[in-house]
């Protein structure tokens, strides 16, 4: 039992990967076994793991229909952003009074990745380098993670973790935007990030809560406003001729 919950555990950090990067669009039918096939799983894991992240609200079952990956409204999505502000807001100032320096020492590594990150990506353009992009983002969830952890909050964590997914799901990447405002995007949001580790290093919760706010409020504010174009439709119509997408993404 302990090694099929192992592998229940891979393939649901494996296919939150690929919800993550589009692999698997919003609204797209989700095949348990061509994904069973695509990461080279038995379909008793894939099977738990697809249970699990329609229970996060990241997968939506339909009766009849089958399982697809969630597509939400907009008032669902500005839903989750404002509960990503209350709850990451919250765990900035818990992080800020319980920060240790090994959290500390996360946090600057994150943005220091980060920021070697964005210099590459922006320093790149007007060409797009998809993979930079993809190591930018992680990096971006890898420092809020930071943030979570540094609140020594488990539950707390565990859910702002599915928000920031749901919120990342439903917001197209920024393919179209002009070249001045991608690079203005990725000043502020270095910027804001520098801020808050500051205030959370300062032990100043109030301060690193409301710039947590403000950031995530920015975030909110990007998507109502359409600032973001749409990403290119992925190639394949049903789950399984998404197979070979998946392979090369997933292994």
């Amino acid at each position: 039992m302990a090694a099929i919950a192992t592998y229940s555990e891979q393939a649901y950090e494996r296919i939150r990967l690929l919800l993550r990067k589009g692999v698997i669009p919003p609204g797209h039918r989700v095949s348990e076994l061509a994904l069973s096939r695509a990461l080279g799983m038995s379909k008793v894991p894939v099977r738990d793991a697809v249970t699990r992240l329609v229970g996060e609200g990241l997968l939506d079952k339909r009766p009849g229909l089958g399982t697809f990956v969630a597509k939400l409204d907009d008032d669902e999505v500005e839903e989750a952003y404002d509960l990503r502000i209350a709850l990451e807001t919250l765990a900035a100032r818990r992080a800020a009074a319980k920060r240790t320096p090994n959290d500390l020492q996360a946090l600057r590594e994150c943005l220091d990745r980060m920021t070697r990150f964005s210099n590459a990506l922006y320093g790149s353009l007007p060409d797009w380098d998809a993979e930079l992009a993809d190591n930018l983002t992680q990096s971006d969830i890898d420092l809020h993670l930071a943030l979570f952890e540094a609140a020594h909050a488990p539950r707390l964590c565990t859910i702002a973790r599915n928000l920031r997914l749901v919120t990342h799901l439903a917001r197209p990447t920024f393919y179209g935007e002009e070249l001045d405002d991608l690079l203005r995007r990725g000043d502020v949001t270095l910027m804001q990030h520098r801020q808050i580790i500051e205030a959370v290093e300062a032990g100043d919760g109030e301060e690193a809560a409301a710039l947590t706010a403000a950031h995530v409020e920015k975030a909110k504010q990007d998507w109502l406003n359409g600032l973001e174009a749409t990403a290119p439709v992925l190639p394949g119509s049903s789950a399984d001729d998404l197979e070979e997408t998946v392979v090369a993404s997933a292994l």
